[in-house]
């Protein structure tokens, strides 16, 4: 499988041409991957340097800053969740076309989402173009720039006007929805921000707010973590509250695992997330975005 991976990055992902010299900014848990992919990019001619980052490291070295602002190299930056809330890497990233990319001066460039590697594996060694084909296919169907619906076998009815439709990588295409027009509930009974479900959580919704957060078990440990963390936000900024985008897995290799950036990938799920929906082309601008619900089994129809 790591090979699978390995070549689908390098020649579906980051195309670097031969002779160019790529910089591997990775964490101590994608160290086997890291040099994996220092040996695939010497099987194309192309030079590497590799670059650790500790994770309890309080800041980027200045080998990985170096990288970032030479414009001569190409650069494959591996996540950790250390690395991404400990040493800033989440202020670099700027929205390029609706999707998420650091801002940096390397080109090609290639940045992995914060996941686990197990589910990294997954999710990569998955065939890109038949994700993509799959994903311009499911894009072509769905209305856009119209009412929506989406039911599901658990529960979720909700209704919806969406924006433009987008894909996101090889994992998922995504709205933001019209703020709002979403009307109805969102049953989660795959998973939810903090792992997998086992008692379906609830989110209602009303002028596209959540109004209330219910669960058949209230004293389900993960209901309780997620409406603790839910109203924190909330707290923080009543745009928190707003649904923010509905996406649609869309990749052949992710698997319910209980990671979030993993489900939310998986073909036959959608899912649902709150606050900003200003890097997707919404109105909604808040300094958070998340509170990620999956629901299985989906079906959109026009609203």
């Amino acid at each position: 499988m790591m090979q699978r991976v390995v070549a689908n990055i390098l020649d579906y992902h980051l195309r670097a041409p031969p002779g160019r010299r790529v910089a591997i900014v990775y964490p101590e848990e994608k160290a086997t991957l890291a040099q994996a992919m220092a040996q695939g990019l010497v099987a194309r001619d192309c030079q590497h340097q590799l670059i650790p980052v500790p994770d309890d490291a309080s800041s980027l070295p200045d080998a990985a800053l170096d990288a970032f602002d030479d414009g001569n190299i190409g650069l494959i930056v591996l996540l950790s969740p250390g690395m991404w809330s400990r040493q800033g890497v989440a202020r670099l990233f700027v929205m390029r076309d609706g999707q998420p990319s650091l801002s940096v001066r390397p080109s090609p460039l290639f940045v992995d989402t914060v996941i686990a590697p197990e589910s990294f594996l997954r999710v990569y060694s998955s065939d890109p173009r038949e994700d993509w084909a799959h994903l311009e296919s499911l894009r072509d169907r769905l209305p856009a720039d119209a009412p929506v619906r989406v039911t599901a076998p658990g529960g979720t009815d909700l209704t919806f006007r969406a924006r433009h439709w987008m894909i996101c990588g090889h994992t998922e295409v995504l709205t933001a929805p019209v703020e709002g027009s979403a009307e109805g509930r969102i049953v989660a009974d795959l998973s939810v921000f903090y792992g997998l479900v086992s008692a379906p959580i609830e989110v209602r919704l009303d002028g596209g707010r959540i109004v209330a957060l219910r669960c058949a078990d209230e004293s389900d440990r993960l209901f309780r973590m997620y409406v603790d963390a839910m109203q924190r936000h909330f707290a923080a900024a009543e745009a928190n509250r707003l649904l923010a985008e509905v996406g649609i897995g869309g990749n052949a290799g992710a698997r319910p695992s209980g990671v979030i950036m993993e489900d939310e990938a998986v073909r036959g799920t959608c899912h649902f997330c709150f606050g900003d929906n200003a890097r997707y082309g919404g109105a909604n601008a808040s300094e958070w975005h998340g509170g990620t619900v999956v629901v299985r089994e989906p079906r959109f129809s026009a609203g």
